[in-house]
């Protein structure tokens, strides 16, 4: 259900976080639940764009570094960039029909929010850094270790999808 037209919680001195009520308005008016208010501005106030920090140093450092370091770095950003893929678009999606308190749905979506930032900056930082930007996708999907260590995650994810 998306939305509850018949939601009362308001009207419950407790709204249970997880298998209550579904949700109808997002009820900020009775926060029964502060500090997953404080967590949310907390949240909230860690916020960036991938573009706000010049990596113009960054680059040429890249590219004038050992290769080894540079095949680290690359492998790294591959298994951040798939495992923050995968977060972001399993961390509120998946619990999303359990939750039916408006403050922990706040937060959950903020931090779908933040797994997607995150695999966005690094496409950003592929697309500074490398000559051929799709070589982190390449190295993402083709890579046996990130695979298989990014798998332990996947596998739980679509565990409790179904």
């Amino acid at each position: 259900m998306i939305y509850n037209k018949n939601n009362d919680s308001h009207k419950e001195a407790e709204a249970p976080l997880f298998l209550g009520q579904q949700l109808g308005l997002h009820d900020t008016i009775n926060v029964r639940h502060p500090v997953l208010e404080e967590i949310f501005q907390k949240q909230k106030s860690v916020d960036w764009s991938e573009f706000e920090v010049d990596l113009s140093q960054d680059k040429n450092d890249f590219k004038t570094c050992p290769v080894e370091m540079r095949d680290i770095m690359l492998k790294n950003l591959a298994f951040q960039f798939e495992l923050d893929s995968c977060a972001s678009r399993a961390t509120g999606s998946l619990i999303a029909p359990f939750v039916t308190n408006p403050e922990l749905w706040r937060c959950a979506i903020k931090i779908q929010e933040i797994e997607l930032l995150h695999a966005v900056t690094y496409s950003h930082i592929a697309r500074m850094y490398l000559e051929e930007p799709n070589d982190l996708i390449e190295e993402s999907y083709k890579n046996e270790n990130i695979i298989a260590r990014a798998n332990k995650v996947i596998d739980v994810f679509e565990e409790i999808q179904k």
